[in-house]
């Protein structure tokens, strides 16, 4: 069974982005160790590398759609379709799985959707009803499988993966920091989690800024608080910070963090999310972290000063995170459950 996955956003050779990138490319390495799989993605120039068995692919894309970066055009991958069997879109409504989703019809292709957020403002799903051609919506939590209750399709949630040999824990010692990981951008609530600071709290923000101006406001909300902003960070480096912080922090005010919660959690790491999205599913409350209201500043500090204070909990936390990430959460289940869908 050739498989072929679509990823609209960006790769470049030997590395990815964020967490849609990194879910994509996850399980389409997973997935060539069990069957023949190409990964297609766009960018800036065109190229074809390969990651053990799995083929990566990326076309040049003729335009942003309206100007999105999350919505390339460029339908010269329409040949790719013909040599598959099945058809996986990492997005809905943008215009590259729209052209996916079609090629994938008129070729007689199976096509699934895994949506994984951000999606554009412009798409032909918008307009006509493409879902109808899709076999199953493979979703990764609850959460995301109630954002399409309105779609009469067969819907499985797969969940997300992690790489469990790569993340893992370390043999350094714990450190007393918080590490915040994820593009900065104002719906990620890292503002929020610098205001939970207090006294004495070390924070390590890993992620690139999306605008100066929010850059800014954090730099600012960070003035005579001990918080270092990295925006370049090698994958060893992200590696070793999360096996060395005391705890995890993701403070977002809308679903996110879902691949830096597993990445924490395989590295035995306690995370402290706010109830938002598919957190809650993730991250067991009081089990693998801790799970605090949206906008709880208070809570969010009590409980990291907390696992601070108290490594013992840290320890005990982050055991139960790595056992449940390896009961559902490695790519090989994810593999197994995109499997068992994909035949006819």
């Amino acid at each position: 069974m050739r498989v072929l996955h679509v990823c609209p956003t960006h790769f470049s050779p030997g590395s990815v982005l964020a967490g849609a990138e990194r879910y994509s490319y996850g399980l389409c390495k997973a997935m060539s160790r069990v069957t023949p799989t190409t990964l297609v993605t766009f960018g800036d120039a065109p190229f074809e590398t390969h990651d053990g068995e799995l083929t990566i692919r990326c076309y040049r894309r003729w335009a942003y759609v309206k100007g999105q970066r999350t919505n390339p055009f460029a339908p010269d991958f329409v040949k790719d379709i013909l040599g598959a069997d099945v058809v996986h879109c990492h997005q809905f409504k943008v215009v590259a799985s729209d052209i996916a989703i079609l090629g994938a019809a008129l070729s007689h292709k199976r096509v699934f959707v895994t949506d994984l957020g951000g999606n554009s403002g412009f798409s032909l799903s918008y307009h006509l009803p493409l879902w109808r051609l899709v076999r199953a919506f493979l979703l990764i939590s609850e959460f995301n499988q109630s954002l399409f209750a309105d779609l009469a399709v067969p819907k499985k949630i797969i969940y997300g993966g992690v790489d469990t040999d790569r993340f893992r824990p370390g043999s350094s010692p714990r450190s007393n920091r918080i590490l915040f990981v994820g593009r900065l951008m104002e719906h990620k609530g890292v503002h929020l989690l610098i205001d939970a600071l207090e006294p004495g709290m070390e924070l390590d923000v890993v992620g690139q800024p999306t605008t100066p101006e929010y850059a800014a406001r954090l730099r600012s909300a960070a003035a005579g608080k001990a918080v270092q902003f990295h925006d370049d960070f090698a994958d060893n480096r992200l590696l070793e910070a999360y096996q060395t912080a005391a705890v995890v922090a993701i403070p977002s005010l809308v679903d996110g963090g879902y691949t830096t919660a597993l990445e924490a959690m395989a590295c035995e790491t306690p995370v402290v999310a706010t109830a938002v999205g598919s957190m809650p599913e993730l991250v067991k409350d009081g089990e693998t972290g801790f799970v605090v209201p949206i906008d709880g500043v208070l809570p969010m500090r009590n409980h990291l000063r907390r696992l601070i204070a108290e490594p013992s909990l840290g320890r005990s936390i982050g055991a139960a995170g790595r056992n449940r990430v390896e009961e559902l959460f490695t790519w090989a289940r994810v593999v197994e459950r995109c499997m068992e869908q994909y035949p006819s």
